[in-house]
């Protein structure tokens, strides 16, 4: 009797540790699948942003056009007329306007372009001086879709931090560079983030949080991260003399071609 009843123990036990084990691959498995569908929400409006502000520099370019021909007929009637202080005017007019519509930003790259030019923007609006040292980046082989992702949500906390200072010390630089030393099948984008903030700590590649609920939070840096980690760029970050950077350098190549390689 007791024999049976160790061994029916036994065998309860071991079906309950196959349970347990069950469940907790299971639970790993959702957790995986959950960080992977907020990587791809984070894409999609990532996108979505993107392709808005395409379609906004399209829409303004074709007014422009446009508009172009309006002004020469006014700019040739003045002079025909002999309103020449009046046609300096209006075409003093003319360049402010231009100046104010002009792109921040030319890489060559539509979709890079349109993601620096949107948040250059969007940062300038909020009184932040932001400055942009780049490159032809027309060449570029990589996955343009995670590029912009990363590229946004960095500029993203970047400006986040900015808001939290006094306005005179608003300052964000943005180097992205292919960078031309490599040849060709070794080529590497590298970028760099930095931008004026409060003091951060940095523990364990990770940034501590002040928000009363930290997993809302912050959400952009480690899809950020592990957009880079698939696509085998080395990162960096750093806090100095007020300042927060954040670099890495990205293999110009298909993400496929990096995989295999």
């Amino acid at each position: 009797m007791t024999a049976t009843f160790v061994l029916f123990a036994s065998g309860v036990l071991l079906a309950t540790n196959v349970v347990i084990l069950i469940l907790i691959d299971l639970t790993e498995k959702n957790n995986l699948a959950q960080e992977q569908q907020k990587t791809l929400n984070e894409q999609l409006r990532s996108q979505r942003a993107n392709i808005d502000a395409l379609s906004s520099a399209y829409a303004t370019q074709r007014k422009m056009t446009h508009d172009f021909r309006h002004h020469i007929a006014a700019l040739s009637g003045m002079l025909q007329g002999g309103e020449t202080q009046q046609a300096q005017d209006y075409l003093a007019a003319l360049q402010e306007q231009q100046t104010e519509r002009a792109l921040m930003v030319n890489t060559h790259n539509s979709a890079i372009d349109a993601v620096l030019n949107q948040k250059g923007y969007a940062a300038q609006k909020q009184h932040i001086d932001i400055q942009f040292e780049v490159n032809d980046l027309s060449p570029l082989q990589i996955e343009l879709i995670d590029c912009t992702v990363v590229l946004g949500n960095l500029l993203d906390n970047a400006i986040e931090a900015c808001l939290k200072l006094e306005e005179a010390k608003r300052r964000i630089e943005v180097s992205v560079l292919r960078d031309e030393a490599y040849a060709d099948s070794d080529a590497k984008l590298y970028v760099s983030i930095i931008n004026t903030s409060l003091p951060v700590h940095i523990e364990k590649d990770c940034i501590a949080t002040t928000k009363p609920e930290p997993h809302l939070h912050g959400f952009g840096l480690p899809c950020a991260k592990e957009l880079l980690r698939r696509n085998n760029a080395f990162y960096t970050m750093d806090y100095h003399d007020g300042a927060f950077q954040f670099c890495f350098e990205w293999p110009d190549v298909t993400r496929n071609s990096c995989v295999h390689a």
